[in-house]
C-alpha cells in the first residue's frame, strides 16, 4: 500500500506541474479550480487502487495494470512538459573506442616495433523538420591534429585530448521531387565507396546533389554530382575536387541486393596545395610520387564499385570488388591503378552478434590521392602497398562490442626499402 501511495503522490505531482506549466497568468483561477478537480479524481481512483492491493492475486494484477494505465495517460496528456517542441525529431548518438595497437615493421635496416594505447570519442546529433523537408547533422570527435583520416588520440604524458569539429551539414529532401537530395557542409562520405581510396573517417566539405529514380520496383538508378573545397590560399591557386557518380541498386530478391556505381574524382590545382611551404600537407606525401617539392602526378580518378548483399545460412553477408584508375597520371612509371576485393559475414546490432571480414588490396603509388586513403593500411605510406586485412567483432552487450583487426602489408615497389608492416588492433567500442 505504501508503494501505491508513493506512485499516487508522483502522479499528483505530475498533474500539479502540468497545470502550472499550462496556465497563463490571466487565467490562473480557472487553472487552479481545474487542478483541484483533477486531483479529486486522481485521489478517488488511487483510493480504489489501494483497496484492491489488499485483495487477492487477481485484484493485485488489475491494480498494477490500472496504475500503469494511469501513469501512461498522465504522461501522454502532458507530453510537452517532458519533451519540449525543440526535442521533436532530435536524435543524439555517439561512441567511445578504447584501442591497444601493436605495429611491427621490417625493412633493410632491421626491425622496428611500436605499441600504443588510443582513444576515440565521437558524439553529435541529427535534427529534422519533416514539414520543411530539412535535416541537419552535427558531430564532434577527438583527434591529435586536423588529419582527416583519423579521430584517434594516442595516450601521451596524461595530456588533455583535443575535440575537433568533425561534421556539420544540412540535407534537403523535397517531397515535391521524390528521390532528390541536396547536402551541403562537412558531410559523411556521400559516395557508394569502399576504403580502397577513402578512409572511413574522411568527411568531405562541399555540396553534393543526388537523385535516386523512384517508382521502378526492384530497380533504383541513381546519379550525383558535387564540388568540394580542399585548399584556399591567397598566393596560390585554390585546390578543389569535382566528383560525379552514377549507378544502379537492384533488389534481385528479398535477400539479395546488387549495387554497382561508377564515379569520377577530378582534382584541380592539387599540386598547389601540396607544396614544400605547406608543412601540414607536404610533410608526408603518404606514398604519392614527389618531384621538385610537388606531387608529380595529376589526379583524375575513375572508380568502379560492385557490391552484393545477401543472406546465407541465416547470416547477412556482403561481397565487394573495387577498381580505381588515375587517368591524370602521365609519369613513365604508370603507377596509377588500385584494386580491392573483400567480404563480410554477420552483423553487430545486439548482444551475441558477431561479424568477420577480409579484404585484399593493391594500391599503386599514384592510383589515388594518398592523403585521403585508409591510414591503417600502411605506416605513413597509404599507397604503393598491397596486403591483407582481417577483422572480427563480437557484441558483449547491446552497447559494447569487442573487436580485433589485423593488417599485413608490403610495398608494391621496393626502391631502397623492403618494409613489411604488421598491425594488430584490439578494440572495445561503446555505442550510445
Amino acid at each position: 500500500m505504501l508503494r501505491t501511495g508513493m506512485m499516487g503522490a508522483g502522479i499528483l505531482m505530475l498533474a500539479i506541474a502540468a497545470a502550472a506549466a499550462e496556465a497563463p497568468p490571466d487565467d490562473l483561477a480557472t487553472a487552479v479550480e481545474a487542478l483541484k478537480q483533477r486531483n479529486r479524481d486522481l485521489e478517488r481512483r488511487l483510493a480504489d487502487l489501494e483497496a484492491k492491493v489488499g485483495g487477492g492475486a487477481e485484484d493485485q494484477r488489475a491494480s498494477r495494470e490500472e496504475i500503469k494505465m494511469l501513469i501512461d495517460q498522465t504522461l501522454a496528456e502532458n507530453k510537452k512538459l517532458f519533451r519540449p517542441d525543440w526535442m521533436e525529431n532530435l536524435k543524439f548518438s555517439g561512441d567511445l573506442r578504447l584501442r591497444y595497437e601493436y605495429r611491427h615493421r621490417t625493412d633493410a635496416k632491421g626491425f622496428d616495433n611500436d605499441e600504443r594505447g588510443r582513444v576515440r570519442l565521437r558524439f553529435g546529433f541529427e535534427k529534422s523538420w519533416p514539414d520543411e523537408d530539412l535535416m541537419i547533422g552535427f558531430r564532434l570527435a577527438t583527434g591529435a591534429d586536423a588529419d582527416p583520416t583519423t579521430t584517434n588520440q594516442t595516450f601521451t604524458m596524461f595530456q588533455k585530448t583535443p575535440i575537433w569539429f568533425d561534421r556539420g551539414y544540412a540535407r534537403w529532401t523535397p517531397k515535391a521531387v521524390k528521390g532528390l537530395s541536396v547536402a551541403a557542409g562537412k558531410m559523411p562520405n556521400p559516395w557508394e565507396a569502399t576504403d580502397l581510396i577513402w578512409d572511413p573517417d574522411v568527411n568531405p566539405d562541399g555540396v553534393w546533389v543526388e537523385y535516386r529514380v523512384p517508382g521502378l520496383g526492384a530497380f533504383e538508378p541513381f546519379a550525383g554530382a558535387g564540388v568540394f573545397q580542399l585548399f584556399n590560399c591567397s598566393s596560390r591557386s585554390d585546390a578543389s575536387l569535382k566528383s560525379y557518380q552514377a549507378g544502379l541498386r537492384y533488389q534481385i530478391s528479398k535477400d539479395v541486393r546488387w549495387t554497382a556505381a561508377a564515379a569520377g574524382f577530378i582534382y584541380t590545382n592539387i599540386d598547389d596545395a601540396f607544396f614544400a611551404g605547406n608543412p601540414f600537407f607536404f610533410a608526408n606525401p603518404r606514398g604519392n610520387t614527389v618531384t621538385g617539392g610537388k606531387l608529380a602526378s595529376a589526379f583524375q580518378e575513375f572508380d568502379l564499385v560492385n557490391k552484393i548483399d545477401f543472406v546465407a545460412l541465416k547470416l547477412p553477408m556482403s561481397v565487394f570488388v573495387d577498381w580505381v584508375h588515375n587517368a591524370g597520371n602521365q609519369l613513365a612509371t604508370k603507377q596509377n591503378d588500385g584494386f580491392a576485393v573483400g567480404f563480410r559475414v554477420g552483423q553487430n546490432k545486439k548482444k551475441g552478434d558477431w561479424s568477420f571480414r577480409y579484404i585484399w588490396k593493391e594500391l599503386e603509388a599514384d592510383a589515388t590521392l594518398a592523403f585521403f586513403a585508409e591510414s591503417d593500411f600502411g605506416w605513413n605510406t597509404y599507397t604503393n602497398r598491397k596486403g591483407h586485412q582481417w577483422g572480427i567483432d563480437y557484441n558483449l552487450t547491446d552497447a559494447l562490442t569487442a573487436g580485433l583487426n589485423l593488417f599485413l602489408t608490403e610495398p608494391l615497389r621496393t626502391g631502397n626499402t623492403h618494409e613489411q608492416f604488421l598491425t594488430i588492433q584490439a578494440d572495445l567500442v561503446w555505442r550510445f
